[in-house]
Order: structure tokens, then C-alpha cells, then sequence
């Protein structure tokens, strides 16, 4: 138990710095070649901080635990806006930008009920995932040309255009990455190792604990971007998070091995989640910002939602 509880701590500091390297060389690349940070947001980051959910997902797929596998998405996406969100909301108010509001969260929403659809029958299918696999390539290649600006020669001031700062921000970035992404692996696996101990179920440590672990790198990424006033990075990395986590991470494991989905998910979880994203939505569109009130009331509801699933 000392030891897991020591890799705990080593993995979220190791998580942290990567996370804040990350952004930084990635802004810096997104400056390079004269596209919007929110572009970055929502898929270079958006993959980067997902992988820790689409290599727990895989791997408990490949073990047979599905049931953790898809626990830890849902967990994942609702903690990813109530949680974290919440938290960033609080830490430093942000405005909504319109192509956000009006473009990339509705998208969000209708992947989450796309989601709930091929669910209904009960069994998330090859076919099912092959669908939901595609849809992630469309997306990305929608991403990239309704956000990206002006013409690639104009290049920010501060960045330097040569060949040699270049690779360096490549360089450093992966580096941030690697470290991110380790740091969530052996943060979440000696988390599972203690929550085991402690005699919970698969499906309560994926919505739980695997879940807001997979999610810290979003919480650390996010956080990183607020504080070097890239606000449009943060809501664009969490907003591109849940999209990857539903298209990509859902439906590789569902290719390589169908996921049974219980009725009851369908009525508690699969509800809450997209109940959260609608709030994004709705709270976006008539503040036009994220305020400190709005954080709080999404970590209340977060909170309210782990109490009920307790009791549930």
C-alpha cells in the first residue's frame, strides 16, 4: 500500500510537468504554422491526453474486464466537464468563442447521443465501432479546416521559423507527452491496486477512480493552457477529449472486441453524461463565458452524481 501510494504521487508530479511542456512546445508549433490554439486543443492535445483513457480501455478489454473498460469512459467524459471543467472555470473564468459554442460542443453532443444510439440494442458491435472509428477521421479533417486561419506563411512573432527551433518544440513536446502519458499509467494503476484492497467493483473504479485518472492530463493540460491565458486551448482540449474518448477510444476496443452494454447504464450514466454536455452547451450560449458561479455548479452536480452513484 506504500508503495502504490509513493507511485501515486511520482505519477501525478510526472503528469503535471509533461502536461505543462506539452501545451507550451504545442502552442508553439500551432504558432509555427499559423493555426488557431484551439485546433491544437481539440486534437493534438485532445489525442494526447486521451491516450491514458484508450490504453486503460484496451488493455481491460484485451483482460476481458469491459465492464472497466466502458465504466471508464463514461467516467472519463462526465468528470472531464463537471470535474474538471468545473475546477478550470473556478481557477480562471473563460470566454466562449461562437465557432465553440455553436460548432465543436453540439458536435460533442450529438457523438455522445450518436453514442447512446448504437447502444440501445445492448452490444457495441464490430460494426458499431468501425462506424464510430470513421467518424473521428471526419472529424479531425473537419477540425482542422473550418478552425484553421489565413495562409501558413504568416507566422507569429515570438516563434522562431528555423529548422532547429522547430524540431526543438517537436522534441520537447513529445517529451511532455511521454511524460504525461506515463504519469497517468502508473498514477492509475497503483490507484486500481488501492481501490481493490479496498473491495470495490470494476465498474464503480472505472466511473470513479480510473476515470478522473485517465482524466488528469486533460485537468493538467487544461489547467497549464488557462494559466498561459490560452483559454480557447482548454475548452478546445476538453471538448475534443470527449469526442476522441467516444469515437476513438470506443470504437477501436469495440473492434477488437464488443462491448455488452448494461440496460441499467442506459438510464443512470449513459443520461448524465449527455445531460452534462447539454449543460456545457446551455450555459455557454447565454453567458458567452465560464464563470467561477458556473464552475461551482458543475462541481456540485459532479459531486451529487458520484454521491448517487454510490448509492446506486
Amino acid at each position: 500500500m506504500i508503495i502504490d501510494l509513493l507511485v501515486f504521487v511520482a505519477g501525478i508530479t510526472a503528469l503535471t510537468y509533461g502536461a505543462n511542456k506539452f501545451v507550451e512546445h504545442s502552442s508553439n508549433i500551432a504558432a509555427h504554422f499559423n493555426v488557431k490554439p484551439f485546433i491544437i486543443g481539440a486534437t493534438i492535445i485532445a489525442f494526447g491526453t486521451s491516450a491514458p483513457e484508450l490504453v486503460v480501455s484496451l488493455a481491460a478489454a484485451i483482460k476481458g474486464t469491459k465492464s472497466l473498460a466502458l465504466g471508464n469512459i463514461f467516467g472519463s467524459n462526465i468528470a472531464n466537464i463537471g470535474l474538471i471543467l468545473g475546477a478550470i472555470a473556478i481557477i480562471s473564468p473563460m470566454m466562449v468563442q461562437e465557432n465553440i459554442l455553436n460548432k465543436d460542443i453540439p458536435i460533442m453532443i450529438i457523438v455522445m447521443a450518436l453514442l447512446y444510439f448504437v447502444s440501445l440494442d445492448g452490444l457495441i458491435s464490430r460494426v458499431d465501432g468501425a462506424f464510430l472509428f470513421t467518424g473521428i477521421v471526419l472529424l479531425t479533417g473537419y477540425c482542422i479546416t473550418s478552425h484553421k486561419t489565413g495562409n501558413n506563411n504568416s507566422k507569429e512573432k515570438g516563434v522562431a521559423g528555423s529548422t532547429n527551433n522547430m524540431g526543438k518544440n517537436v522534441a520537447l513536446a513529445i517529451v511532455g507527452l511521454i511524460l504525461l502519458v506515463a504519469g497517468a499509467h502508473y498514477m492509475v494503476e497503483s490507484a486500481v491496486r488501492i481501490a481493490r484492497v479496498l473491495g470495490m467493483s470494476e465498474m464503480f473504479i472505472g466511473i470513479t477512480m480510473v476515470a478522473v485518472g485517465t482524466s488528469l492530463p486533460e485537468f493538467a493540460a487544461s489547467t497549464a493552457a488557462v494559466i498561459k491565458k490560452k483559454g480557447d486551448m482548454s475548452i478546445g482540449n476538453i471538448v475534443g477529449s470527449n469526442i476522441f474518448n467516444v469515437l476513438l477510444v470506443i470504437g477501436l476496443v469495440s473492434l477488437i472486441r464488443p462491448i455488452p452494454v448494461q440496460k441499467d447504464l442506459l438510464y443512470f450514466e449513459y443520461p448524465v453524461m449527455l445531460g452534462f454536455a447539454v449543460l456545457v452547451y446551455i450555459l455557454g450560449k447565454f453567458g458567452r463565458r465560464f464563470s467561477r458561479m458556473n464552475g461551482v455548479f458543475l462541481l456540485i452536480l459532479y459531486v451529487i452524481f458520484i454521491v448517487a452513484l454510490t448509492l446506486k
